[in-house]
């Protein structure tokens, strides 16, 4: 006959081991609404298998609360903005970055545009921003976007040409960038 409960003087010390307990043999659903608190539990009394780093590598876990040390390409993924201006989901002439969605952007400019201070933006973030004409639209840069020499590019003018803004967020309020204009990127 199985034992359908137990009150808590009914098991001795050392009583039960992990051993007498089969897989799936207690179920949350059979336990008490507070029978067990940790105030009951003796330190040390229930394990768990460990886990081990090396045993989550297989996976590609990142642990946010210390420093990760990647051995391998890390790829992230372009968020595409479309056509700015005119025709796609962005209708504004200003364009805000959410840097919590990603490391890389893209747009097609349809229109004279400002690309306004980035939100989240933490520091030591980096990535690209790659922005290609369609037309004789010029781009200006909000206060936040830190270029060489204090001077913010011109870009590419030319319907089809690429440019590229790499960066490096040195703080909330500052974005340290650097731009190549007119690269060919057809490969």
């Amino acid at each position: 006959m199985a034992l359908t409960r137990i009150g808590n003087t009914g098991i001795t010390t050392n009583g039960v081991h992990a051993v007498n307990i089969t897989n799936d043999g207690v179920a949350t659903a059979k336990i008490d609404d507070a029978a067990i608190t940790a105030a009951k539990i003796a330190a040390g009394g229930i394990t768990v298998n460990a886990i081990s780093i090396a045993s989550l590598a297989s996976g590609n876990a990142v642990f946010t609360h210390v420093n990760n040390i990647f051995k391998k390409a890390q790829v992230g993924q372009v968020v595409t903005l479309g056509h700015i201006k005119a025709e796609g989901a962005v209708t504004s002439n200003t364009v805000t970055l959410n840097l919590a969605n990603g490391n890389h952007f893209s747009w097609t400019t349809n229109a004279a545009i400002t690309l306004a201070n980035p939100t989240n933006a933490n520091t030591g973030q980096t990535g690209s921003i790659v922005v290609t004409s369609n037309g004789n639209y010029t781009v200006s840069f909000a206060e936040n976007w830190r270029f060489p020499s204090g001077t913010a590019p011109t870009l590419s003018t030319t319907a089809g040409q690429t440019d590229r803004i790499d960066y490096h967020v040195i703080a909330a309020n500052a974005v340290q960038a650097v731009a190549t204009t007119n690269y060919d990127d057809k490969a």
